[in-house]
């Protein structure tokens, strides 16, 4: 033992701790949609490539109509677990009427206004769960590059079917727009406009709350500081009365390291996602 605290201290640097836990969390449900989007759109590149190399076992072990609306899905659905969660969690966290919430209910407004990709993948879901499969088309072939007309260029066409997805479904207001797009909806583009929605709010969310995590650091760098003398992570004993086995005392390890990179201010030296 190289320091002893009070129960008033424990209590204090045991909330602080907590409070950075919480905030290296906050991203998790965002890394799942970033994972998704990637899983999908490299399940796309895997079909084109078995395609153009003629590697037709990829085709019979999982057939690309199921197994791509598999995948798109699982992307729709973490895309709207993602909003529910952020808002849930400021609400649990800050309150209502927080501004905290607020600003994060501003950026989707802002981002749903402006891009209709937002609005269309959010209704999207809801059709994918009540009435069918949101890809309705895939079709693939080959045309002169661009670039070199002596080059092929391959491609794999991803599409839900406009006139399909309208019938016998209440779009609502988006019912206009839906109808003004092309007959094949280009999933892929759609997809990769929604990701850059939610890449910009949730980097303005998490840095909003970055900014109130000076205090959680100090206290955790404070205790550091009493054991400066000492290599690696401290850990924490709770203590009470006599005790003989070490194994059965509670404990936990604090993250000083993490402590000292939240301090610097820096959001990049703490959480990095992509």
């Amino acid at each position: 033992m190289v320091a002893e605290l009070s129960s008033a201290e424990n209590q204090e640097l045991l909330q602080a701790q907590q409070t950075i836990n919480s905030f290296l969390q906050d991203s998790e449900m965002f890394m799942i949609v970033s994972w998704n989007y990637s899983e999908f759109v490299d399940l796309v590149a895997t079909y084109l490539k078995a395609y153009i190399e003629k590697a037709t076992t990829v085709f019979v072990d999982r057939p690309i109509y199921m197994n791509l609306n598999r995948s798109f899905i699982n992307l729709l659905s973490s895309m709207r677990s993602y909003l529910d969660f952020m808002d849930k969690l400021l609400v649990n966290r800050y309150g209502t009427d927080s501004g905290f919430r607020a600003r994060f209910r501003q950026r989707c407004r802002r981002e749903y206004d402006d891009n209709l990709s937002y609005r269309f993948l959010y209704k999207l879901r809801n059709y994918s769960q009540h009435k069918g499969f949101p890809i309705g088309a895939i079709s693939w072939g080959v045309a002169p590059s661009r670039d070199d007309p002596r080059k092929p260029d391959y491609f794999l066409h991803i599409s839900a079917k406009r006139d399909s997805i309208l019938r016998d479904f209440d779009w609502g207001p988006l019912t206009r727009e839906i109808r003004a797009l092309p007959e094949a909806i280009d999933i892929l583009a759609h997809a990769g406009s929604m990701m850059e929605s939610l890449s910009s709010i949730h980097p303005q969310t998490i840095k909003s709350i970055f900014a109130t995590l000076g205090e959680a650091a100090h206290v955790v760098l404070e205790f550091g500081g009493r054991i400066a003398r000492n290599e690696g992570q401290p850990v924490v004993f709770e203590t009470e009365g006599d005790f003989r086995d070490q194994k059965k005392i509670a404990h936990r390890t604090l993250d000083i390291d993490m402590a000292a990179r939240i301090a610097s201010g820096r959001l990049e030296d703490v959480i990095r996602y992509s």
